[in-house]
């Protein structure tokens, strides 16, 4: 998964064109946000079903940059943990990049 959206007007127009294809937004998420949580799951799901018959590692990203970083830590561990329920054994979660410090609620 990969930065959809690194400037406010690239996340304002990823909300409008989600809601323009069906998607609304949840008390705790905007429309792209909860597009992005549907198509990650339909991906994971796919790759499962079809690729590999074992285990699956994804490289997660930030869907949004900076300005949502508050949403981004309710959409990503969303996704881990259905990810972990639905696929016990087989879904990996790792991130791809490099940062220089963490703590325990750095979510990618």
């Amino acid at each position: 998964m990969f930065i959809f959206a690194n400037t406010q007007a690239g996340i304002d127009f990823f909300d409008v064109n989600a809601e323009a294809v069906g998607y609304q937004a949840t008390d705790t998420l905007p429309a792209g946000l909860v597009a992005w949580e549907a198509k990650a799951k339909e991906i994971v799901a796919q790759h499962i079903h079809f690729i590999s018959e074992h285990a699956a590692s994804h490289q997660w990203g930030k869907a949004v940059w900076r300005s949502r970083a508050a949403v981004r830590q309710v959409a990503m561990p969303d996704i881990f943990d259905w990810g972990v329920a639905a696929y016990p054994g087989r879904f990996g979660i790792m991130s791809v990049q490099v940062q220089a410090s963490s703590g325990p609620n750095y979510f990618l």
